[in-house]
């Protein structure tokens, strides 16, 4: 019995769980040597110049996470750029500045109760910028 309702556990957690997949690319990474011998590592990001060990995020509409090391500018896209979604069974993903919202897809106003949401804002059309 035990075995059974740890299965049934595990089945509600799949069902209400929303699956959402991140879209990750490599920056640009200069290494370079000062004329008095000091190695500076730097990473560009659209024409911007990033040290080596910070990160950084950006607002809607890019929603994008990136990190500079000395050996790799990474940057991840988060929420709803973060490609696929693929929202609870009944319900349909709205793009919240950089959030996931899910809504109930009789009821747009009415949310899934995967999601917490902390303003009153109008839900806005989710668009997804990968395919």
């Amino acid at each position: 019995m035990l075995c059974h309702n740890f299965l049934f556990f595990i089945l509600l957690i799949i069902i209400f769980t929303a699956c959402v997949t991140s879209e990750c690319f490599q920056g640009q990474v200069i290494a370079q040597t000062t004329k008095y011998g000091t190695a500076d590592t730097q990473c560009t990001f659209r024409s911007m110049k990033v040290l080596s060990g910070s990160s950084f995020k950006l607002p809607f509409p890019d929603c994008l996470e990136c990190k500079c090391t000395k050996t790799s500018m990474t940057c991840c896209e988060f929420g709803f750029a973060s490609g696929k979604v693929v929202p609870p069974t009944g319900c349909v993903a709205h793009n919240d500045a950089c959030k996931l919202v899910f809504v109930k897809e009789t009821n747009s106003s009415e949310l899934c109760k995967t999601t917490k949401r902390t303003d009153k804002s109008k839900n806005k059309p989710f668009t997804s910028r990968r395919s």
